[in-house]
């Protein structure tokens, strides 16, 4: 379905078929689900929608659920998150559900495969265990970290998070895509192919901007899975028909200041269909 904001309701038309989305809430105020599609965060709000209880283009028709028997015991990294960035002394933590022995060791591994390993030592009884570990003893970049018991040898999930230790290098561009004609009225969805090398690690955040003739930001497409090669979209019904400046913006946090680069902005021309 087409969805720029809002809450949607199919209410004339053919059903063109589509994919399964999941039902991830509701609000009886909007009366309208909130979905969850798999286009990534350009698609709709974050990748969000609102769709009416009385649309009729088929969201809930079939749906599914699943009761998932909880293990008998787990092991969970709390600290570092996931695809997070540290630095300096960072925080590791760890919950078991044992209730006896806390205690773990960490197992870092870079992307060369070299492991890196820290011991951390709960107190009695505890269902936590914490300590830092200094990253500047690592080289900067991306990691995985498993924690693994000491009493049962059982290992958590894998966590990704980056190491970064110096200013970091950033560069930003995009072209458009193939069927994407800058110099030519924009309707639809047009993509743009982006290059974004950084170092020691990946940008945090990449942002598509519409910026219309008094400065103001009046679209944003937001991607926080920044690699150095990749490629956005951006729905041009998000704006009124007219003249804008497009282009993109990249951040990167280090030690508590925002690194951030823009690209050269583009003029557009918007012409939606009626």
């Amino acid at each position: 379905m087409t969805y720029g904001g809002g809450v949607y309701k199919h209410v004339t038309g053919q059903s063109l078929g589509g994919h399964a989305v999941s039902i991830v809430g509701f609000d009886d105020t909007k009366k309208a689900w909130l979905i969850r599609n798999s286009w990534g965060q350009e698609w709709g709000e974050a990748g969000f929608a609102w769709v009416s209880y009385s649309d009729t283009s088929g969201i809930a028709e079939q749906t599914w659920s699943f009761e998932v028997k909880p293990q008998g015991a787990y092991i969970s990294v709390l600290t570092p998150g996931d695809r997070s960035y540290v630095s300096a002394e960072a925080s590791f933590s760890v919950e078991t559900s044992t209730g006896t022995d806390a205690s773990v060791q960490f197992l870092l591994t870079d992307d060369q495969g070299k492991n890196y390993s820290a011991d951390c030592q709960a107190e009695r009884s505890a269902s936590t265990c914490n300590m830092k570990i200094d990253t500047n003893k690592v080289p900067e970049g991306h990691y995985q970290v498993v924690a693994i018991s000491k009493a049962s040898k059982m290992r958590s999930q894998v966590r990704h998070f980056f190491v970064i230790n110096s200013v970091p290098k950033l560069a930003l561009s995009f072209t458009a895509a193939p069927d994407t004609h800058l110099d030519h009225d924009l309707s639809g969805r047009p993509e743009f192919l982006i290059k974004a090398p950084s170092s020691p690690v990946p940008f945090q955040h990449l942002e598509f901007r519409a910026i219309d003739a008094s400065g103001k930001i009046v679209a944003r497409k937001s991607n926080d899975y920044v690699i150095p090669e990749m490629k956005m979209g951006w729905r041009t019904m998000t704006v009124p028909n007219g003249k804008y400046k497009i282009l993109f913006h990249g951040e990167l946090n280090y030690s508590g200041k925002m690194y951030s680069v823009d690209t050269p902005g583009v003029d557009v021309t918007v012409k939606n269909a009626l």
